[in-house]
């Protein structure tokens, strides 16, 4: 194997890194499939994409072929209490 001399190497390119959303942060991201509250960030490699509960479990195994990261909140979502009949 014939190392590359350090005039050959490719130049690096500087990987950017983003902290993922806070949840209050994603309090108005709205679901591209319906416009309810989202609570999955899909980013893509064209863009992010934002799903409600309902619609990312629907495309889970689709959306997970193309995403980069998906950043999931779905465990800050709250029972509904309903009142006793």
């Amino acid at each position: 194997m014939n190392p590359m001399r350090p005039e050959e190497a490719p130049e690096r390119v500087p990987i950017e890194t983003v902290a993922p959303p806070a949840a209050a942060d994603m309090a108005y991201e709205r679901c591209a499939s319906c416009g309810h509250r989202a609570f999955v960030l899909v980013m893509t490699a064209g863009g992010p994409l934002a799903f409600c509960a309902h619609h990312f479990e629907q495309n889970a195994s689709a959306l997970a072929l193309v995403s980069v990261v998906i950043h999931d909140i779905r465990d800050q979502l709250v029972p509904a209490i309903r009142a006793p009949d």
